[in-house]
Parts: C-alpha cells; structure tokens; sequence
C-alpha cells in the first residue's frame, strides 16, 4: 500500500541535483511540493509545464508516490524510457508503459493471439493498390497510411492528400503522368487503413494504436493516467491515453510546449493547451533548472522567458568561435549541433580529414540519402551533381504548385540537397559517394564511444553534453516552432555553450548604432549588389563578387556599413547583436516585402530607427565582360549571347605541371542545367531571376606535389534584366 493510503506521508527530500555530494541535504522546490500536493490530494486533472533540465522525471516519480489510486499508469514515449521508469516507481500501485503496448493489450482482449508483424502495413498497401501495382508506389502508399493511422485515424481521402502534400509523401510527376497521382496515392493509403481494421491475426507498430482507437477497443481501467512527454506525442497516441481512464479517475499531462519541435512527424505540437482545456485542468509550472549554468539560462531567456537557473548553479560558459576554429576546438564527448543537417556533413568530413574521430547522428537520413542516389543515379560526380540540380528545382516547383503551406517542403528539399553536394566533396564515382554515405551516418549520441557527435537539435532532444557547439547561422528566429528549436539545442549545454559563426560576422569592427533603415525595392530576395553598395567578399554585406563593369564595393567608414537585407534579413539581423554593441552607423537597405516580414523585430530589437525610403535606380548601363568578347572572338559570333551555339566542350587541355582543364562555351544552355553550373551559380545576383543563359565555363584540377587543388568558373547573362554574373569556387584537398 503506498504511504499516503496508509496515512503517513513520507519526508519530502530531494536528491541531489546531478554534480552535488551525494551527501548534501537537498529540499524540494515550492513548485514541486505544489505538485505533490496535487497527486496527493488534488481533484481533476493537471498539466505539469515542466521547462529542460528541470527534473521533470524526478518529479513526476516522487509526486506517483504520494497517489492514492489503486491502478496507476505512467504512458512513457518511448519503450527505453518506460522500462527505465519502471524500476524507478516507488509506488506499488504504479507501473509505467508505452501507449504502444497499452493499446496492443487492448486490439489482444478481442482478437485473441494476434502477433506483431513488421511488414504488415507493406502487405496491406499492396493489397489495396493491387498485386501487380509498382514497388514503389506500394511503399509510397504504406508510408502514406502511417500518417494517417497516426495523424487522422478517422480522416478521409481528402485528409490523407493533405498529409501526403504537407510530409512530402508524394509521387514524382513521371509517376504522375503514369496515372499514379496523388489522389489515387491517397485512395490506396485510405483503402490500406480499411485493411488494417480487419482481423487476419497480426498488426504493426502503427496498428497497436491505431486500431483500438479505430475499433473502440479501449476501455477505461486506470484512476490515474500521467502523460509523459505529451508535446511529442501524436493525435492518435493521445485519443488512446485519454480513453485508459476511468470515470471520476485524473489525467495528468506532462511535457514542455517549447520543446514541441516534431511538427514534422506527426506530434501535436499544442497537445498541452488543448488537453488543458479539454480536461479542465490545472497548471502547475516547473520552471527552474538544474542542468544548465546561469549563463546558458540567461541566454534561453530570450526565448522562454520564465525560465530559471537554480541558485547553486555555476555561471558556466557562453562565448563564440569563429568556423575556421571549430575543427581545432571540438573534442571527444562534445556536441555540434545545427538546425539543419547539410552544414553538419561538411563539417564532419574536415573533421575526419584532421584525424578527429566524429559521426553524423542519424542512420535514417542516411538511408534517405540512399535513396535518392540510386534514385538519379548516374555513375561520375558530375553527371550526378547536374541530375542532382534538376531533381532539387523539379521538386521544389511541385512544392510550391501543390503543398498548402510549401516552405517546410522545400527546405526539406534543399537540405537534402546540400547534404548530398557537401558529401560529394573530393569525390569522383557515385559508389564512393554511397560508400561516404555508409559510413558516415550513424546513431551514436547514446553511445559510450569518445566521439563528436554532429547532430541535429532533433537527433538531440532529450540529450545533454558539458560542452555543446551551435551553428549560429543555420538557426532563424521566425515562428514558434523555430524559436523552440534554438531553446532546445541552447538547453542541451551543462557547461559551455559555444556559437559557431562565419568569421564575416565574426570580424572586429568599430562601433556602431543602427539609425536608420533604408526602403530599397529592387532588391527583395537577392543579394547586396546594386552597383553602388555592392559587397565585396568576405564583407558583411555576403560572400559573392561581381566582374561587371562600373561596380563598385561598398564603402566602410567610421560613420557607416550598409547591409541590405532582402531575402537574408534573418541572417543579417541574427548577425546585428554582434555588430552593434562595436558602433558605427548601422544602415539596413532592405525591399518592403522583407520589412513587412520582420518589422516587428525590426521595431523591438532597434525601437529608435527610422525608415527612409530611397530613389528608384537608373537604367542599366555597364558594358559587357571581356569573356564575353573573347567568346565572340573564339566562336566567331558578332551578335549577342543568344546568338552563341548551344553548349560546346572544347578539348581538355592539360596544364604545365600536371592536370587537366575543361572548358564549355555558349548559350541556350540555362546555367540550372549546364554540366559545370550545376545549379550552384544560376540565380542573377541583381535581379534574383533563374533565367540565365551561360556563355563560358571552366573546371581545372591541378595535382600538386603536396596538395590538389580544383576550381570552377562560370560566366552567365540574365534575360531579365540583362546583366553579367560571375561566380568562382577554389578548394584544396
């Protein structure tokens, strides 16, 4: 019988927090003893906020030893956590589980004997879509299905053409033109989900929850249910919690709002608020930390501003680094972490290169990445690279035609994409670049091996390092679910928290203020060339250079450094905290559409600034490059670049010193498509405009007697606004 049945309340002292002598009198926080006095003697149901690092799970335990009910369930997420928590419940009356298992109990009360059947979902999609139905699609309709049995159990056809659009879980248009189309995917997916209701004596994964909520196979048999980690859980999983318990019995929901990061997957994102409302339940907060040092707490404080550092935490560490650096810094044990994975890959190739043993977290997206290489296919680099360009632009116009909201599809795309370039580095076949793919990935956070883990900050939720390295520029404060992103990576530092950041916004400069910020038009999504504050490289304005006649760079003087800030005016803004506390005038030149995005945080982090519209530019006018005439001169064309022929290679030549250099020469050839552009360099830097034709382009490879180094060159003209571009890239290896 636990305690508070038999009347007596055991003392309330708290372990230690981690780090603390074993032998410290610890006590329990005002917010906990309130939480405990809930589960002891409290009415209704609760939701317990409980912010990272707050001893959530110490707390939840200890409050489960103060229940009175008799049957008490703790639903964990996952069934590592759950048998681990089992060991740890004090009160005998108590056990914790999955919803997983809970609902496999309840689909095995009325189909008696049913087993576990991995490839049961495979089985049904191919029966709903009919035996001689591609593979492809087979498993396209069964991926397609798990949404739905997880997402909208008791959705339509209509619902599941959502989901199919919104978790990319659709066929590619030579699919489509073969009559597999999105809709008939979805009528397939629906028909499966039919399918898996029915007893044939087996269910997969998704069906232990699925199908007895489905089927109102759940039936009420526990007082107490506590939810854990309910901010990650999905619809379905909840329906299914809510169902366990019995008539006048408490719900008890557990998680942190601002570590809703799974939006992606599936996770109800605001199960917290909804199930507050529904249960008419009570709050309790769990705000004070006892992981993260003072420092590191301050700075999550920006996002969650109740968040609190415990009065005997140390101050800890925040600084910068700047990228070049971080190789030489990061050591065995440490964490680097990113909001998206493509900086992650390159990142953990220079740290292999050094001789520095490190992984990228995750086996799943390596198998993706799979998947899409045997996908295009294509045997060299190069060929890959061009099929890889056109499969990235494809897709993201199929995103932008059909998705309801399309930006997390195309940046989906586009990590991918830059996954894929940055694992291509130094390489020459698709078999070394699969080969790359093997063993570079894999799930190694949870491991006892000294490595350096790059990770994802949702590879690493739930995860903590003392040292803990964050990719400053791959994280954006735009919209909710972005700024938990940011907390939960901050929150995973017990020790130090280091910022990686582009030496470009890392550099010492003089003072500055922002004073004012400059309405500029032409420039909504581009980058800072406008012929009179045109960035050279390197310079804070961005990384690119021009070759046109008549530009010229942008002038820094003591008084003032102009950034434009269009497409990029997150990075430039995130970048702003840095500059200003060093002083000069700050102007931002930024287009209306991108003041209009930010101009909230524009007013709250610069409230003193002024808006100044600026004249509208004078009509193009520079002359043409000389690649161009000497492509006339070599082509023997004396009208425009249109006039060129489509693209020509010209003989490789070799180079005194060893080598090899080709070179392609004229137009018709959209520099998204051409061998050598590859799509890297095909936006205009004025204008923005994807409409570019090349006129020259090289690639050289010298073999040094210590190092090879390679560069590629492209030269190309908008048919919009009618200006040059050029662009240059160099690496060694």
């Amino acid at each position: 019988m636990p305690a508070s049945q038999a009347g007596e309340q055991p003392p309330r002292q708290a372990p230690p927090p981690s780090g603390a002598k074993a032998d410290t009198k610890w006590k329990w926080s005002v917010q906990q003893n309130a939480i405990f006095d809930f589960f002891a003697t409290g009415k209704g149901n609760a939701v317990v906020r409980a912010r990272a690092g707050t001893g959530k799970t110490t707390t939840i335990l200890e409050g489960i030893t103060y229940a009175p009910e008799s049957d008490i369930v703790l639903a964990a997420f996952n069934k590592r956590i759950a048998e681990e928590l089992v060991t740890k419940l004090k009160n005998p009356a108590a056990t914790a589980k999955t919803l997983h298992a809970l609902g496999f109990a309840a689909v095995k009360t009325y189909w008696n004997g049913t087993a576990l059947d991995k490839d049961r979902g495979l089985t049904l999609a191919r029966r709903a879509a009919g035996n001689q139905s591609p593979d492809l699609m087979i498993k396209l309709i069964r991926k397609l299905a798990e949404y739905g049995k997880n997402i909208a159990p008791f959705g339509f056809v209509a619902d599941l053409v959502e989901l199919a659009i919104q978790f990319d879980v659709e066929p590619d248009a030579k699919w489509s033109e073969r009559g597999w189309d999105t809709e008939k995917v979805a009528k397939c997916a629906h028909e499966a989900m039919r399918l898996a209701t029915q007893r044939d004596g087996t269910v997969d994964f998704d069906d232990m929850i699925f199908v007895p909520v489905a089927m109102k196979m759940v039936h009420p048999k526990y007082d107490l249910v506590v939810i854990d980690e309910a901010q990650d859980m999905n619809l379905t999983q909840l329906l299914l919690a809510q169902k366990l318990v019995r008539k006048g019995g408490r719900t008890v929901v557990v998680g942190d709002d601002r570590q809703a990061i799974y939006g992606f997957r599936g996770a109800d994102s605001k199960s917290l608020d909804r199930l507050k409302s529904e249960l008419s339940a009570v709050e309790f907060p769990l705000t004070t930390t006892y992981r993260c040092p003072k420092k590191v707490v301050a700075l999550a404080q920006q996002l969650v501003s109740d968040y609190r550092a415990a009065d005997t935490a140390p101050e800890g560490i925040v600084r910068d680094v700047s990228n070049s650096k971080l190789v030489d810094e990061a050591t065995p044990g440490c964490f680097i972490l990113s909001r998206k994975n493509a900086p992650l890959v390159s990142t953990c190739i220079k740290l292999l290169k050094r001789g520095k043993r490190a992984k990228v977290e995750g086996k799943d997206i390596g198998r993706s990445l799979l998947t899409i290489v045997k996908k295009l296919g294509g045997t060299t680099i190069e060929s890959f690279l061009s099929k890889l360009a056109a499969w990235e632009e494809r897709e993201t116009n199929r995103a932008r035609l059909a998705a309801k909201d399309p930006e997390p599809v195309i940046e989906r795309i586009a990590d991918q994409a830059g996954m894929l370039v940055a694992l291509c580095e130094d390489l020459f076949t698709t078999k070394e670049l699969e080969a790359r793919i093997e063993n570079l990935f894999d799930d190694a956070a949870k491991g006892a091996q000294p490595l350096i883990i790059c990770s994802s900050v949702h590879k690493a939720k739930g995860l903590e390092r003392e040292r803990v390295f964050l990719l400053k520029d791959t994280f954006s404060r735009t919209g909710t679910e972005e700024c938990n992103i940011e907390y939960v990576a901050i929150t995973r530092a017990k020790q130090e928290l280091i910022w990686v950041v582009n030496e470009a916004s890392n550099r010492s400069l003089v003072p500055m203020t922002l004073e004012e910020f400059v309405l500029d038009d032409r420039h909504d999504g581009v980058p800072p060339f406008d012929g009179v504050n045109c960035a050279p490289k390197g310079s804070l304005g961005g990384s690119f250079q021009t070759a046109t006649e008549g530009r010229e760079p942008m002038k820094s003087t003591d008084q003032e450094v102009r950034i434009l800030a269009g497409e990029e005016a997150d990075k430039y803004l995130s970048m702003a905290p840095d500059l200003l506390p060093l002083g000069n005038k700050l102007i931002f030149r930024i287009s209306e559409g991108a003041l209009e995005t930010h101009r909230e945080r524009l007013r709250a982090t610069f409230p003193a600034a002024v808006l100044r519209p600026i004249p509208p530019p004078k009509p193009y006018t520079s002359g043409r490059p000389v690649a161009y005439e000497h492509m006339q001169k070599l082509l023997d064309v004396e009208g425009s670049f249109r006039d060129f022929p489509p693209c020509v290679k010209l003989p490789t030549v070799d180079p005194p010193g060893g080598g090899y250099e080709r070179t392609y020469v004229g137009s018709g050839v959209p520099a998204s498509e051409h061998p050598l552009a590859n799509g890297w360099f095909s936006r205009c830097m004025n204008c923005a405009s994807k409409e570019t034709r090349v006129i020259y382009a090289s690639s050289a490879t010298h073999f040094g007697s210590i190092e090879t180094s390679r560069w590629n060159e492209c030269w190309y003209e908008c048919l919009e606004c009618g200006k040059f571009n050029y662009h240059q890239t160099n690496y060694e290896f």
